[in-house]
């Protein structure tokens, strides 16, 4: 049921990005108030649909566990000194350049695949969130607008 993306891509259609942060917001407060029909009820059901993609879903609360708990590891094994144990092993043998550097490459291509892969899940679990706050919030403006005049 999240369609927050084809709903905003709908709304904001042939927009101009402007300078002016006010002006960009006064043109999303107009079209959700055109798009609602200046109608305080489907203006409250909008505000309910975009609080609840606000909420923390299951797959958010797997996400952050799974993050803390792969920093949890990597912090312990950093402060009980394994990872640099590893890199001493490795190297501590007498071996020739060659491998050496094959190895430092592989290591470092394995740490920089792990980094990408946490900056992605990162990116993919708060990706909206930002935008449909701010939406929900202008939506919270409409309403209060619309019950004043009324």
């Amino acid at each position: 049921m999240d369609g927050s993306d084809s709903f905003i891509i709908k709304i904001l259609d042939n927009a101009e990005v402007k300078e002016n942060l006010l002006e960009n917001l006064e043109f999303v407060y107009k079209k959700l108030l055109v798009y609602s029909e200046h109608d305080v009820t489907k203006l409250r059901l909008l505000k309910g649909y975009f609080k609840s993609l606000n909420n923390e879903a299951p797959f958010d609360l797997f996400g952050k566990v799974f993050l803390t708990f792969l920093f949890g590891v990597f912090a312990t094994n950093l402060s009980n000194g394994n990872i640099i144990n590893y890199f001493t092993r490795v190297t501590s043998h007498e071996i020739d350049v060659s491998q050496i550097f094959q190895t430092v490459v592989n290591l470092s291509m394995l740490i920089i695949m792990f980094l990408i892969g946490i900056v992605f899940i990162i990116r993919d679990i708060f990706a909206n969130k930002k935008r449909t706050k701010i939406i929900e919030e202008i939506l919270d403006v409409c309403i209060k607008e619309l019950e004043s005049k009324k």
